[in-house]
């Protein structure tokens, strides 16, 4: 009903009043929050919630992409690198500096 698989899932839930679920390899979960996954449909998401056993729904707290914690984890690294860079540089500078008066003195 779509060019892509997401479009056709959005499609789906607009016709047809579906609602959207969680699925993890063996089961499937129907989620409270019915606008925040037609931001991330087809993504590989991270669902944070309680999980009523008996009707198999998950009260939905939040949805983020899976991948925001390795995103974080690679920006913190990016950081520490970039940081230790400036240091070493700052001493090279004050090391010049401090040649450079020591040659102009002498």
């Amino acid at each position: 009903m779509g060019p892509s698989y997401d479009a056709c899932t959005l499609a789906c839930v607009d016709v047809h009043g579906v609602t959207f679920v969680l699925y993890d390899d063996k089961n499937t979960y129907e989620l409270s929050d019915q606008k925040t996954p037609q931001k991330v449909v087809g993504q590989k998401v991270k669902v944070i919630g309680t999980l009523d056993t008996k009707t198999k729904i998950i009260q939905v707290e939040s949805i983020t992409d899976r991948n925001l914690d390795s995103l974080a984890a690679a920006y913190m690294a990016v950081c520490a690198i970039f940081f230790v860079y400036h240091f070493t540089v700052a001493r090279r500078v004050a090391r010049l500096q401090d040649e450079i008066t020591r040659i102009s003195n002498a």
